[in-house]
């Protein structure tokens, strides 16, 4: 690993590899680092607060262009105002509401988790949403977070009665609710770094996170859209901590499931 003159760690013992390029398909694609390698776009949108002007930040190779954001924001805060879709669907998760954005960046240095750079939501009032898509019961997400409190929805759909994933009120737990509510015990600790992996197959729904794995029953709810952070519908319980990485499969991806959480693991350094 080497340290970048920004602070942010970068890998150097083994070639990228490109997430998207191994395992086509997604239906939203939105990560900090590159996940496409025929991707051209930027990575997000970035608001800073001294006068509210807003710029495009993108990669510098596959990794975010900290240089670019940090000259940018330099003395001042930078928040996010959209996470561009590396997925051929071109979607964007996007809040043009000034309070309710996560931070990328704060006076002198970039947001990060673990040495990576990271969107945070901070004090329960940030979210993203996505323009709609829809889909049915069989449905595969990846992501990359950090929750720091009880009781908040990590991902969600757009309105009620959709596929979402929750920590609960016991630190520790995890719920999948896609029409039946799923919860796996102590396997979600607060305040760390997790891979979470979670499939519904229209049978039982998977959750995995980082080593550990539950399979539960799962209801008949499908994916209407996508918000990150708060519940679609009402945009409460909300997100307090940091998000990465999110992927979604608008299919059943078990048979590639070990390998993508490799891939995923093996950049940012989980477990």
């Amino acid at each position: 690993m080497i340290l970048s003159t920004h602070g942010i760690i970068i890998p150097n013992s083994a070639p990228y590899t490109y997430l998207l390029d191994l395992y086509p398909g997604a239906d939203a694609a939105f990560s900090l680092r590159k996940l496409s390698s025929t991707y051209s776009g930027s990575a997000i949108r970035v608001r800073r607060a001294s006068d509210n002007t807003e710029q495009d930040i993108g990669f510098s190779g596959d990794f975010l262009d900290v240089a670019s954001l940090s000259a940018f924001c330099s003395g001042t805060t930078g928040w996010v105002t959209m996470w561009y879709d590396q997925s051929s669907n071109s979607r964007v998760a996007y809040n043009f509401t000034a309070s309710q954005q996560p931070l990328i960046y704060s006076i002198s240095s970039v947001s990060t988790l673990n040495g990576k750079p990271s969107l945070e939501y901070l004090n329960n009032f940030a979210y993203l949403k996505t323009n709609s898509f829809t889909g049915g019961i069989v449905d595969s997400q990846f992501m990359v977070v950090r929750a720091n409190v009880i009781n908040c929805i990590i991902s969600d759909g757009n309105n009620t009665n959709n596929i979402s994933i929750w920590t609960t009120n016991t630190p520790g737990d995890l719920r999948v609710f896609a029409g039946n509510i799923d919860i796996a015990s102590g396997i979600f600790p607060l305040n760390q770094q997790h891979l979470l992996t979670a499939i519904t197959n229209g049978a039982n729904s998977l959750i995995k996170v980082d080593n550990t794995e539950v399979t539960k029953n799962i209801g008949t709810n499908v994916r209407n859209g996508l918000t990150l952070g708060a519940h679609g519908g009402l945009q409460f319980n909300r997100l307090q901590g940091f998000f990465q990485e999110y992927i979604n499969y608008p299919m059943d991806m078990t048979s590639s499931r070990v390998a993508i959480q490799t891939q995923i693991n093996n950049y940012y350094g989980i477990y």
